[in-house]
């Protein structure tokens, strides 16, 4: 069974919006900001599909200023959702950073060693990414 619904289903569903052209949809969704497609995609599966696309999101990052838009490696192959959660979370990093009260969106404690200590020896892990201290 297919994991699309037929137009039975959609007209049912959407009512009168489903006898547009879904590129017609699409391209009113693209003047969308990102709380009203998070919210019409909560309204019936018909518009949810049509908010998955690609290029919907793509045109919210867009709209972002170049210092926010996230880095995407042009050979990295990514799937609609992937773009969804791209997009949401540079909005929401960029309203945080541009608010008068910012909030932290994580902790981190970082603790001081001092030097002659013990844990003189740094070493970087496989991953590049972490170190260890012996």
């Amino acid at each position: 069974m297919s994991s699309i619904p037929d137009n039975r289903i959609f007209e049912r569903q959407a009512g009168n919006i489903s006898r547009l052209v879904d590129d017609a949809i699409v391209r009113v969704l693209l003047f969308c900001d990102t709380i009203a497609l998070l919210r019409l995609e909560q309204t019936c599966r018909y518009l949810k599909l049509l908010i998955a696309r690609q290029e919907v999101w793509i045109a919210i990052l867009h709209r972002l200023p170049r210092e926010s838009m996230p880095s995407i490696a042009p050979h990295e192959r990514r799937d609609e959702a992937d773009f969804r959660e791209l997009a949401i979370r540079a909005v929401r990093g960029y309203k945080n950073w541009t608010s008068s009260s910012p909030k932290p969106s994580r902790r981190v404690r970082l603790s001081v060693i001092e030097p002659g200590s013990m844990l003189a020896d740094p070493r970087l892990l496989p991953d590049r990414k972490h170190m260890v201290y012996f």
